[in-house]
């Protein structure tokens, strides 16, 4: 089976800004979050568009979704200090907000589905707990 390889380079500036760079794109971080996003929150931002995304392309394809709306809230805890030396996420939750021809049931079947196909919320599921919250506009 063929694996897709992904390339990135990161360089800290003068300022302790971070530049990353993709084949395609540039941006800047910054861990502090005062100039520019920090690098957690775009993997948080990561996530949402990878789930969104997915589920905007096999939503229609595979399960006749008709969004009208589709929102996702996310929000995510760690211990800065932690006592076990685990310094990653310890619990994400997710709310979803969904306008769309599908009952709720059929909607939590999407969004398991696109938990299964997005790369993203894969690589964050193995050790962090993640909740969802589901709202039908």
């Amino acid at each position: 089976m063929a694996k897709k390889e992904y390339a990135f380079t990161a360089k800290l500036n003068p300022d302790r800004t971070v530049t990353g760079k993709t084949p395609k794109h540039e941006l800047l971080m910054d861990s502090s979050a005062t100039k520019v996003p920090s690098p957690l929150e775009l993997m948080m931002n990561g996530l949402m568009g990878c789930e969104l995304s997915v589920i905007s392309y096999y939503g229609p394809k595979l399960f006749g979704l008709q969004l009208e709306d589709l929102e996702m809230k996310v929000q995510a805890w760690r211990d800065p200090e932690p006592q076990d030396e685990y310094y990653g996420l310890r619990k994400i939750e997710i709310e979803w907000f969904v306008k769309s021809n599908k009952s709720l049931e059929e909607v939590k079947e999407i969004i398991k589905y696109a938990h299964k196909v997005c790369p993203v919320f894969n690589s964050l599921s193995g050790r962090i707990v993640i909740d969802e919250k589901f709202t039908l506009k």
